[in-house]
């Protein structure tokens, strides 16, 4: 599998700003005491939970 192929979705900007950095997609879920780092890309996608990132996959897909 290509890194293009991978997308990880994770609460931790940390583990998004190293699979952005290995090439993969990232999702971004928003959870209370979460934040993402200013100075790392931003993720491909941000959602309050799963769902909403689910939705957004689909609406993508589309």
């Amino acid at each position: 599998m290509a890194p293009e192929d991978v997308m990880l979705i994770a609460a931790h900007a940390w583990d998004l700003a190293g699979a952005d950095k290995a090439g993969w997609e990232t999702a971004f879920i928003m959870r209370p005491g979460k934040a993402l780092y200013p100075l790392t890309a931003k993720p491909d996608l941000i959602g309050r939970d799963l769902i909403e990132i689910a939705n957004q996959l689909e609406a993508n897909a589309k």
